[in-house]
């Protein structure tokens, strides 16, 4: 379940952390959020429900196991705190927050689990790192949008 993400260059995702640390992900490979399949249907708990903090999120796991730009100021603590920040971030728009969800995947970003993945040697980073993005394709035409509220 891993999916090539590929920076906009024109509208990059940026993330300036609350201590001032612009994060900017670059090519690679993401999961999204690792959550297990079994909470996928439980309300922010899907895999991109939270899809940019996430991204963010792997991109400081690749830092650290590849050893790009300044990989050297991150550890998983900080990692798990970025990621926190980003999902509160993104749950202020939210008609109703819920803080337990970034608590729960706060808790499980900074497991033994995570920790064994962040400490585990290896870079994986997609063979062409300079291949040009695919061309958009048109959006598709909505004839009718229906409002199951």
């Amino acid at each position: 379940n891993q999916f090539i993400y590929r920076p906009d260059h024109d509208r990059p995702l940026i993330y300036r952390s609350a201590d001032g640390h612009q994060i900017q992900p670059q090519l690679m490979y993401t999961d999204a959020g690792s959550i297990p399949r079994l909470f996928w249907s439980a309300p922010e708990l899907g895999p991109w429900d939270f899809g940019p903090g996430y991204i963010i999120h792997d991109w400081l796991f690749d830092q650290h196991h590849c050893r790009i730009g300044d990989w050297q100021q991150y550890d998983l603590q900080r990692a798990a705190e970025i990621l926190a920040e980003a999902m509160k971030t993104q749950m202020q728009q939210a008609p109703k927050p819920e803080p337990v969800i970034v608590y729960a995947v706060y808790e499980a970003v900074r497991s033994p689990i995570a920790e064994r993945l962040w400490d585990k040697p290896g870079c994986n980073q997609p063979a062409a790192l300079s291949a040009p993005a695919i061309a958009p394709q048109p959006a598709p035409v909505v004839i009718r949008t229906i409002d199951f509220k």
